[in-house]
């Protein structure tokens, strides 16, 4: 099999999603980089979420605070602390909505790069002898698992993709394994504590 038919093979294995939040920047034998756009569906259904609790703290609290003065600081103190938490929530949607992410991904690193609005933070993995491309469910909605993509590597692990949706997740796994030539048919989520030793 000559290099153009297997690489027009791999790109007929790895179609993205429609609509996908995902581009391949650059790809060879020795270097994959992907970038992950900003904002995205479930970016703004989390926005939105985030204006009404807002919008409802501030107002529940004011009113709350103005018909019971009379209790002294106990009010102010309990409104103050859930506007923080609602001023919070509403940074972490800022953040999601205008931070996009670059992988660089390297038969023995990761390096991850995050923008967002000028500033740049960096994270690179050493993969060592036994990366893992996974799952890891760190957050349920209701009864749903909202999953984020972890790459570990000797030194440590990688957390991203926690906005994209179960297309991408899963399409963003896949291709990484790949690059690292790890066995695709490995389960896609990670093991849940104390049934990976069984």
């Amino acid at each position: 099999m000559t290099d153009d038919s297997l690489r027009r093979r791999r790109k007929r294995r790895f179609v993205l999603p429609p609509n996908s939040l995902i581009a391949v920047a650059r790809e060879s034998r020795e270097e994959l980089q992907i970038q992950i756009a900003a904002g995205g569906p479930a970016v703004a259904s989390f926005g939105w979420n985030s204006i009404g609790q807002f919008l409802f703290i501030t107002a529940f609290g004011t009113l709350w605070y103005c018909v019971a003065r009379d209790m002294g600081w106990t009010p102010l103190v309990i409104c103050a602390v859930l506007w923080l938490v609602s001023v919070a929530v509403l940074c972490a949607w800022i953040r999601r909505l205008l931070e996009s992410v670059h992988l660089q991904l390297l038969q023995d690193r990761l390096v991850v790069t995050r923008k967002l609005l000028g500033w740049r933070r960096t994270q690179e993995v050493i993969l060592g002898s036994t990366p893992s491309v996974i799952l890891e469910v760190s957050e349920w909605h209701g009864s749903t698992p909202k999953p984020t993509l972890c790459v570990k590597g000797s030194d440590g692990e990688a957390r991203f993709g926690k906005m994209l949706n179960v297309q991408e997740k899963r399409w963003l796994v896949m291709r990484l394994r790949a690059f690292l030539e790890l066995d695709p048919r490995t389960n896609l989520f990670a093991e849940p504590e104390g049934q990976a030793d069984s």
